[in-house]
């Protein structure tokens, strides 16, 4: 649960509860790879809280597998996202308005880098990240400097290892690379379009017996 508002002085806040268990990026590290259900369920609840945030006017702005924490109770997965230490609402002024780029440099957007402000379609593609890693088990643009991050971010498409396209099929493999796409204008147009694609798409992969 999130909860925001303005303080006396005029400051805006942010309020959010007290999460327990791993951070998402740990569970792929240690118990990956994952079945492609697993992946269905964490990617939907990702992207249902990602939707949720975005219908109440807020910007994450730093949406990574370590800014997610999973709760396991029972073999059921609860999922929360956590760290808006980034966040802006929709009509506030940010840190990144004045040029600067602010985030994680594996999960942000291209227009992030050239100092364009913090969007819901940035929160789609560092979404896209997070899905991939799931998919994966590792960053679509990762590199050993934040330079190296920055020009692969910029310069390249993003592309599935052999071992993974084998696994995944053409039509999961379109969602991903619309959700990573370098132009905002041809991604997703809002987190709930990305969601509903990469649910139908994996089911059909899990219908048809994949891992």
């Amino acid at each position: 649960m999130v909860e925001h508002g303005v303080s006396a002085d005029g400051t805006p806040f942010i309020v959010m509860e007290r999460a327990e268990g791993m951070t998402l990026r740990k569970l792929i590290l240690e118990q990956g790879p994952l079945s492609l259900a697993r992946i269905r369920d964490l990617a939907a609840q990702l992207l249902a809280g990602l939707t949720a945030i975005h219908a109440a006017g807020i910007i994450h702005a730093d949406i990574k597998s370590n800014n997610v924490i999973v709760d396991t109770v029972g073999g059921i997965d609860h999922l929360t996202i956590i760290d808006f230490g980034l966040a802006r609402t929709r009509s506030s002024r940010h840190a990144a308005d004045d040029g600067r780029a602010v985030g994680t440099p594996e999960y942000m957007a291209p227009e992030l880098f050239r100092g364009e402000p913090p969007t819901a379609c940035a929160d789609v593609y560092a979404a896209g990240v997070v899905a991939y890693e799931l998919l994966v088990g590792i960053t679509p643009f990762a590199g050993d400097t934040p330079v190296e991050v920055l020009q692969r971010q910029l310069d390249e498409e993003v592309e599935l290892p052999a071992d993974a396209r084998a696994l995944i099929s053409p039509e999961l493999e379109a969602v991903m690379r619309r959700a990573l796409d370098k132009d905002p204008s041809r991604r997703f147009p809002d987190v709930r379009s990305f969601a509903v694609a990469f649910e139908k798409a994996i089911s059909r992969l899990i219908l048809d017996g994949a891992r």
